[in-house]
């Protein structure tokens, strides 16, 4: 999708994304912790599969299973924080920055203005029209 900015017509357009960076940061801080708050199911499951290899294996496997908690839970936390601020920055924010007129606009925004439309041809005219509908003939030019 093209963006064009409504002030100016300028295609010079920056995403400034600031909810979804947000929304990551802070996704993947509550998901990291809360995957430490499960750390205990982890470290049972983690140790109890380490118990095959001795009491080495329950140790390693218990940590493990800890580490493998918090580490799942911050990814799944901040792509889902990411996707809540992707919908914010779409919806509420002015995510969009012209750089040719320093204007600040949502995508919507764009969608509300009114331009006018050329049709496009399929296959253009290589004659130039001289001003009129049809291409000028040879009679045009004898009267």
């Amino acid at each position: 999708m093209l963006l064009i900015c409504p002030e100016c017509h300028s295609s010079r357009i920056k995403a400034k994304n600031r909810a979804k960076k947000a929304g990551s940061a802070i996704g993947t801080v509550a998901g990291t912790a809360a995957g430490a708050t499960g750390m205990l199911s982890g470290t049972e499951l983690g140790a109890t599969v380490g118990r095959f290899a001795g009491p080495v294996g329950v140790v390693v496997g218990g940590i493990a299973g800890a580490v493998l908690g918090a580490l799942f839970g911050g990814a799944v936390g901040c792509k889902l924080g990411g996707n809540l601020g992707e919908v914010i920055d779409k919806n509420i924010l002015d995510n969009y920055y012209c750089l040719s007129c320093d204007h600040n606009f949502t995508a919507t925004s764009f969608e509300s203005h009114d331009f006018e439309e050329r049709p496009i041809h399929p296959f253009p005219s290589t004659k130039p029209t001289h001003g009129f509908s049809h291409p000028p003939n040879d009679l045009d030019d004898a009267y």
